[in-house]
This record gives C-alpha cells, sequence and structure tokens, in this order.
C-alpha cells in the first residue's frame, strides 16, 4: 500500500463550562489520515513533558490510521508561552509542525441565522483509552462544501455524565471565527429633546459594541469644566452575533450642555491595540427658524363616521434634531396613536421638514374636543410652539409655550 502523510490539527477547547472548574486548559493535537503506523508527538520540542498524555493508534474504515495527543497547561502558562505540537511520521518520514494561538477567538462568529447542530450515528465518533486510564474522543462530520464557504456555524455538544460537566464548543467554518468580523465600536450620543425640554435633565450616552469578551472593558469620562460627574453604566449584554455590547451614561444639566461644554468619553478594551476617545458638546451653529402647520381631517373621511386624520406639517428648520408630539384636551397623546414621518432634508436645501400624523375617532371630533400640535425645537422662542384645532373653530391657533407637558420639577 501508498504511504500516506498525516494530516496534523492543533485543537483549542474554545468551550463554556458549566462547573465551576479551574480555568486551566488541555490542547490537542489531532494526527489523522496516515499510512503506515507510527508517528511520533512532540510538544514544543519535547517528547513527553509534564501534563502530556498520548493515545493508541486507531485503524479507521477507509484504511488510513488517526491518534492523538493532549497537553494540559496553566491559564497563566497560556497566556506567556507560545505552543507548537510537531508530528514525525516514519513511514514517509514527513515532519509537520502547528502552532496554537496565545488565546481562543473562534466563539462561533459566522453569518447570523445560520447555526447548525449536528449529533447522531452519522457524526463518526470515536474514542480511544490511554495507558493512564483515561479517554479521549474524536467525532467528525462531513458538510456541503458551499456551506463551508458561506460561513455556517456548525456546533459541537459534549455531555460527560461520570464527570458533571458539559461543554459546548463553537467552531466557525473557514476562517476560525474571524469572518467578516467587525472591530470594536464607540459612539457617544447627545442628550434627547424629551430629555432636555420635558425632563429638564440631560444624559449623554457613551455606546460600546462588538467586544469579544467584556471582561478588560474601561470607560472613563472626563468634562472641560472639571465638575464631579454622575455615571452610570450597564452590564454588558450578549448580542445575537456572539459579541457583547453596553452603555456608560453620564448625566448632566440642561444648561451645561446648552452652553456647550465639552464631555469625552475614553473607552479601554484588550480588542483595540489603544483606547477610543469619543468628544461631543452642543452645536453653536447658527439655528434656522421652523414654520408649523395644522391640517384639519377631510371632510370626505369624516363622512365614513370612522376616524378622523389630523395632520401636522413642521418646515423649514435646522439642526435636523426635533420634537413632535400631540394633546387632546391638554392630555397628552401616547406615542402609539400618532405617526411621525421624518425629519426629511428638503431637496437642494439645507433645511428639513417633518410630517406628523394623528388618528382619532370621527365621534370624538364631531364632540368637539380640542387637538393640538406641540413642536419643540431650539430655533423657538420658548422652547415649544403649541398649534390646535378643533370642530368648532377648524382653524389652527399657535402658543408659545416654554415647557408643558411635564411635572417633572429638576434643579441643577
Amino acid at each position: 500500500a501508498k504511504s500516506t502523510p498525516p494530516s496534523v490539527f492543533p485543537l483549542v477547547p474554545c468551550c463554556t463550562k458549566t462547573s465551576s472548574a479551574p480555568m486551566d486548559q488541555t490542547l490537542a493535537c489531532l494526527v489523522t489520515g496516515y499510512f503506515p503506523q507510527k508517528v511520533k508527538i512532540q510538544w514544543n520540542s519535547l517528547s513527553d513533558p509534564a501534563g502530556s498524555r498520548s493515545f493508541p493508534e486507531v485503524l479507521k474504515s477507509d484504511g488510513l490510521y488517526t491518534t492523538s495527543s493532549m497537553l494540559a497547561i496553566t491559564a497563566s502558562n497560556r497566556q506567556s508561552n507560545p505552543y507548537h505540537c510537531d508530528v514525525t511520521h516514519d513511514g514517509t518520514k514527513n515532519t509537520v509542525s502547528k502552532k496554537f494561538p496565545l488565546e481562543c477567538k473562534n466563539r462561533g462568529r459566522g453569518r447570523m441565522g445560520q447555526q447548525a447542530e449536528i449529533s447522531g450515528p452519522n457524526t463518526g465518533f470515536t474514542s480511544a483509552t490511554g495507558t493512564d486510564g483515561s479517554s479521549m474522543g474524536r467525532s467528525l462530520v462531513t458538510i456541503p462544501k458551499e456551506s463551508w464557504e458561506k460561513g455556517d456555524i456548525y456546533t459541537c455538544k459534549v455531555t460527560y455524565p461520570a464527570g458533571g460537566t458539559d461543554h459546548t464548543m463553537h467552531n466557525t467554518s473557514k476562517c476560525g471565527g474571524d469572518c467578516d468580523r467587525r472591530p470594536l465600536e464607540v459612539f457617544i450620543l447627545p442628550p434627547s429633546l424629551e430629555d432636555l425640554y420635558i425632563v429638564r435633565n440631560a444624559t449623554i450616552t457613551c455606546a460600546v459594541s462588538g467586544m469579544e469578551t467584556p471582561g478588560s472593558l474601561e470607560v472613563s469620562w472626563t468634562r472641560a469644566s472639571g465638575r464631579p460627574l454622575d455615571v452610570v453604566s450597564r452590564e454588558p449584554a450578549l448580542q445575537d452575533n456572539g459579541t457583547y455590547s453596553t452603555t456608560s451614561i453620564l448625566r448632566v444639566c440642561v444648561e451645561e450642555w446648552q452652553v456647550g461644554e465639552e464631555f469625552t468619553c475614553i473607552v479601554k478594551h484588550r480588542d483595540i491595540p489603544s483606547a477610543i476617545v469619543k468628544t461631543i458638546h452642543k452645536s453653536q451653529a447658527p439655528i434656522w427658524l421652523l414654520e408649523v402647520y395644522l391640517y384639519p381631517p377631510h371632510a370626505e373621511e369624516l363622512a365614513l363616521r370612522e376616524l378622523a386624520t389630523i395632520t401636522c406639517l413642521a418646515s423649514g428648520f435646522w439642526p435636523r434634531d426635533i420634537l413632535v408630539m400631540w394633546t387632546q384636551q391638554d392630555r397628552p397623546v401616547p406615542q402609539e396613536a400618532y405617526t411621525n414621518v421624518g425629519p426629511v432634508q428638503e431637496p437642494g436645501k439645507k433645511h428639513y421638514f417633518i410630517y406628523s400624523k394623528l388618528n382619532v375617532l370621527a365621534s370624538e371630533w364631531q364632540s368637539g374636543d380640542t387637538f393640538a400640535c406641540v413642536v419643540g425645537h431650539e430655533s423657538l422662542p420658548l422652547t415649544f410652539i403649541h398649534r390646535s384645532v378643533d370642530k368648532a373653530s377648524s382653524k389652527p391657533t399657535a402658543v408659545n409655550v416654554s415647557v408643558i407637558l411635564s411635572d417633572t420639577d429638576v434643579t441643577c
């Protein structure tokens, strides 16, 4: 028979353990597909280092042999020392050396929604027992080439009842977890207009996404005035794509934001070579005053005696941020009762417009209820404009107001 050199695979346990065992690791060197027998496996050029276990050669159904060797190491050694296994095949005089990465990164990342779970008799499970009584098992599965090429995820689940532990290993096809890998990203978000105009207590948000692991994350804040910082940070949350995200919120006074004070978020993580620094302040660019128009329901719609649609148009404003709400009989209308479309930049111009549509019962309109469109924008003299309409007048009336819709009394 023709001599066949072995294929060598370095295996790293990217596992989630349900037990509280120490975070030591076991590396495995899988040697398969060779003929005739006899291979020599060395770890870091040592024939029999402490913590290593070798398993007998097993003849497979295709006439080729397979074997493996394991090396148990401490977590500290794993991070500080490079490891490699060297395999020499007597039959072909061929030597293959494979290096192990310093840390496990194949967290099962690939194309979302394409995770496959494979079990049953067709996965080709074999096992062998070493001279010290320990055992090692191996499972092989054949998958379509197109599935491998497009980045499908395959999950190997191993249950060991005698040891009372479950392990789950996620392996990305083709590129070991770095397919379409998204870098860690940081965004800094300004206070919402609801916070500024209604709650009267501003919050600045620093959002971090794309973390492989959350443990080494450090988020800190600075401010130009040097005043004390009021920060609330949330625990990192696991997302559908296998990464973690979190937010850190800085609470400031509305006046401090409005005068243009600068605030800085600093993010450090082992996934990035240096800190990411994001700075924000209120823009002091010129503002454009807006116009607000309110349209009562159409007569044809009212004739159906079902719903009445009231439309509010705000146009000609800049900057883009705007707040549009509704009241009925001077009471706030729930957000789910109206729809805002925009802001949209007008073609060929710098300023924006927005439509808001409120659906009410035709009977409420016919009974004389008063409906108001409330628009908040920094270009307005008193923050808000309140434009109302009812059946009796069918003509909108406008009033500039400071803060409405709020019982909050926040001091800074």
